[in-house]
């Protein structure tokens, strides 16, 4: 998508200020590409869904299991959501 004032420029200038618009990474030295691959920590960590919610899995759940309540271990069991910032930067780490 381009803005109608840089529809006629085509020179470095116009592209770089075109991107710093757009919030796409820039460099001094022009434009530079994020890795092509998924952060393998978040890919363990949480999961996408279609509509783009974030899901992660409550703590506590690895050991000691017969101390606890009935009540402790059913809301480890149910996936969190994450909301604004956060999720947006597990977006940005998982490519979607």
């Amino acid at each position: 998508m381009l803005f109608n004032a840089f529809q006629g420029l085509t020179n470095k200038a116009a592209s770089l200020s075109y991107c710093i618009m757009e919030r796409r990474f820039v460099s001094f030295t022009g434009l530079r590409e994020m890795s092509s691959r998924v952060h393998s920590g978040a890919k363990k960590r949480f999961k996408v869904l279609k509509d783009g919610t974030v899901l992660f899995p409550h703590c506590n759940r690895r050991h000691m299991q017969s101390r606890k309540t009935h009540k402790q271990s059913a809301r480890g069991q149910q996936y969190g959501v994450l909301t604004g910032g956060m999720a947006r930067k597990i977006r940005r780490l998982l490519k979607r």
